[in-house]
């Protein structure tokens, strides 16, 4: 691994719930992101993946445990990183320059200095001409797009993506899973993941994370080590492929 950027020591969530039992999703889960590296998270569903993301994310709170980048505690919300959710969360009221902007106008950027920056991302997107268009007259595709490019507006240095191409259709998910994939060699962001789909996992990380079944726990590392662009029929994908859901079943299995 390259130098290591973020650092995930000993999580725990444990969920309070008056006059019920007390909920555990996450149980001394610890993990090391190294400098540009792309992760991904599977596991099965309820295993804490997302409340993960948003530990990291500084939007929840562990009940143990520390989140460190570059080697300081970062466990509030902060301008290094930046997250997307599987929601395209666009402001219906904003058309895609002002929904791109959105983040500008919280970090001090000068007004002059944001119509550079939010023309560089959307031809990072390849939305240049769609800049006055509204959330309504957009495509699934093309909505995830403009969150993209929001989050990237901002110079985050982690890229934090929960499950950012479920929703969408098979065909459109794979396009835009090529499209991440060159920004992010264009950018050197470091990106984590999370998936439900193990095929999706194995195409775009360099590590798969499997987490445990409820309460999350670190359960295995998948080093992927295939060369990009990733043939999905290859007998080499396949196997890692069927390696990693060999490894979710088992959790699933069990529960």
């Amino acid at each position: 691994m390259s130098q290591v950027k973020l650092q995930v020591e000993n999580i725990t969530k444990e969920f309070v719930n008056k006059g019920e039992e007390n909920l555990i999703a996450l149980s001394d889960v610890s993990m090391s992101v190294g400098v540009g590296e792309f992760l991904c998270i599977v596991g099965p569903s309820g295993c804490g993946k997302t409340t993960l993301l948003r530990i990291i994310a500084g939007l929840e709170t562990a009940t143990n445990g520390n989140i460190y980048i570059d080697g300081k505690i970062m466990n509030e919300p902060g301008p290094e990183k930046g997250l997307i959710f599987q929601e395209f969360a666009l402001f219906p009221w904003r058309n895609v320059e002002k929904n791109i902007e959105f983040g500008l106008q919280f970090t001090n950027v000068p007004q002059t200095a944001r119509k550079e920056i939010i023309e560089k991302y959307l031809k990072m997107v390849s939305l240049t001409g769609w800049e006055g268009r509204y959330p309504y007259e957009l495509s699934g595709g093309m909505k995830q797009r403009v969150a993209i490019a929001r989050a990237l507006a901002t110079e985050p240095e982690i890229l934090l993506m929960d499950e950012p191409f479920g929703a969408l259709d098979a065909q459109t998910r794979n396009i835009l899973q090529d499209e991440l994939l060159r920004i992010w060699k264009e950018t050197g962001k470091t990106i984590i993941f999370v998936s439900h789909n193990i095929e999706e996992a194995a195409y775009l990380g360099d590590r798969v994370l499997v987490l445990t079944a409820r309460p999350g726990r670190t359960k295995n590392f998948h080093p992927i080590g295939l060369p990009r662009p990733r043939d999905r029929s290859g007998s080499e994908f396949v196997k890692v492929r069927e390696s990693i859901l060999k490894e979710v079943m088992e959790e699933v299995n069990d529960l």
